[in-house]
């Protein structure tokens, strides 16, 4: 699907807060824009993401969180459908990278592919230096890329959830 598209379909404002992406497919990402009865679009708009395929983002875990083993890999798997983009944005909330791994919802592995322990993982960042953070934040973030097609972007910050919850610049 080409952005923006050449046709728009109509529904009821009583769905715009939970209205699925309708079409079928690997990844799914529709722009619900509410609109007044005039036709224009001045309130708001959300972002849906669905389809039946897991993601998958992996990134060095020393490029998220700075003084972390460069040579370990952060796996973090989701369904597009668990993505909820903020309204009114186009990002979700952050998502803290320790306690991703702490609770076992995202795995890091060496060079070779080799799963890291969790323990192995968990210590390691809690012997970085004092003034290093031991966890970083990330996001989803629904951009359109060069191609005019909607993609999705993972999007990183080296700080904790608390500092970024506490910044009214990066809530958004």
């Amino acid at each position: 699907m080409e952005f923006p598209p050449e046709d728009y379909s109509i529904f009821a404002a009583t769905d715009f807060d939970t209205a699925a992406p309708r079409s079928a497919g690997a990844v799914t990402m529709e722009l619900l824009v509410q609109t007044r009865p005039n036709g224009r679009m001045l309130d708001h708009f959300r972002i849906g993401i669905g389809g039946n395929q897991l993601m998958e983002v992996k990134a060095p875990l020393g490029s998220i969180i700075f003084g972390a083993p460069s040579k370990w890999i952060l796996t973090y798997q989701f369904w597009g459908r668990d993505v909820h983009i903020r309204r009114n944005m186009t990002t979700s909330i952050w998502w803290d990278v320790y306690s991703l791994i702490k609770e076992n919802n995202a795995g890091v592995a060496d060079e070779t592919g080799a799963e890291v322990p969790t323990e192995v993982v968990l210590k390691a960042l809690d012997k970085l230096p004092d003034g290093r953070q031991k966890s970083a934040i990330v996001r989803v973030c629904a951009a359109v890329a060069e191609d005019l097609r909607m993609e999705l972007v993972m999007q990183s910050l080296p700080m904790s959830q608390a500092c970024a919850e506490g910044k009214p610049s990066y809530r958004g």
